[in-house]
């Protein structure tokens, strides 16, 4: 039978076991501080997947930018905010809880390749009823009233139409990059209960936030997380090995040059300038000015079977003759300036 230890032994034992205890932990104190690992908030986006939605998302913000300017008449910019531009969240337990309704609107939208899910493009509701006010001829500039309601079923369908003409348009430019998607516009909501059939309760988003850059009283100001792009995971799981920086490398690479000239040709065809038509010339007399009287007639140079000329910056364009458009008087083109024309004194 072993003799049995004493205290004096069994103290030196717990005594040589801190010690050692002690070894490891400085030696474990140069490899670094540790972070808490939230089962509740797994990361399942990597790094490069972040960075290629985050490529994405810039080439989005400029196609939308350009195309929207155009369609509003107003120059627009949006941009992918700089800090915290990719953020993972959980679906219903951080997303969907923190929505209020009538706030935002919900586009839930089918990517239309199988075996694919829905992303949810989320507007705030001041940028949906300024641009709304643009299109129905509410001025050239964009104007915020923060007012937010729920929108009228003409308002949703003008919506539907400029999300899906410009909106989907661009984001399909974008994704392009990765794989060309079917985007199709499944329901807007305003009610954020009704986003819980998207995906899974668990499952993780990535989220891109864009600002807006506009004019207000001639200057130039930003309007922050207008519209955000969340991502679930499950909708992309079967394709999200295709996210890397090399793919969007490439493509950014081959595509570079067409999209900056398109760049310059939206921002171009946004200038505005003075068209003149001219009826006719006529030479008078001083004397003859002051013998002119109601219901006269003045002969001018121009013939009624000649057409007219119509001049941007004193040069010839287009001839054309006067007419009517409903309840507007207009010209009718029929033919354009020939190269060589000289200008218009």
């Amino acid at each position: 039978m072993a003799d049995e230890l004493s205290q004096k032994q069994i103290d030196a034992i717990f005594k040589g076991g801190e010690e050692k205890l002690s070894e490891m932990a400085q030696k474990d104190s140069g490899l670094g501080s540790y972070e808490q690992y939230d089962f509740n908030r797994p990361d399942m986006f990597n790094r490069d997947h972040l960075n290629s939605l985050r490529s994405i998302s810039s080439n989005f913000a400029r196609g939308l930018s350009q195309f929207l300017s155009a369609s509003l008449r107003t120059n627009v910019e949006f941009k992918l905010k700089s800090k915290g531009a990719v953020e993972q969240v959980p679906f219903a337990s951080e997303y969907v809880k923190e929505l209020v309704e009538n706030y935002f609107a919900f586009c839930i939208t089918e990517l239309g390749v199988e075996g694919l899910g829905a992303v949810i493009l989320e507007f705030d509701l001041d940028l949906v009823l300024a641009i709304q006010t643009n299109y129905l001829g509410g001025g050239d500039s964009l104007k915020f009233e923060d007012k937010r309601r729920a929108l009228s079923p003409p308002e949703m369908r003008i919506m539907e139409g400029w999300v899906k003409k410009i909106v989907l348009e661009q984001l399909t430019e974008a994704f392009k990059q990765v794989i060309t998607f079917q985007f199709q516009i499944e329901k807007i909501e305003t009610d954020p209960q009704h986003l819980l059939r998207v995906t899974r309760d668990s499952d993780m988003l990535a989220i891109l936030s864009f600002d807006l850059e506009h004019e207000r009283d001639g200057e130039r100001v930003v309007k922050e997380s207008v519209i955000r792009l969340c991502i679930p995971h499950q909708s992309i799981e079967p394709i999200i090995h295709e996210f890397t920086t090399d793919n969007i490398r490439e493509f950014t690479v081959d595509n570079q040059d067409s999209n900056d000239r398109l760049y310059i040709e939206d921002h171009i065809k946004m200038v505005k300038r003075e068209l003149e038509i001219e009826l006719g010339k006529s030479a008078m007399t001083v004397r003859d000015l002051m013998k002119i009287e109601v219901d006269d007639y003045i002969e001018l140079s121009q013939k009624i079977n000649k057409p007219l000329v119509a001049t941007i910056d004193n040069k010839p364009k287009f001839s054309c003759r006067p007419g009517k458009s409903g309840i507007w008087k207009g010209v009718r083109i029929v033919e354009f300036a020939k190269k060589g024309d000289v200008e218009v004194e």
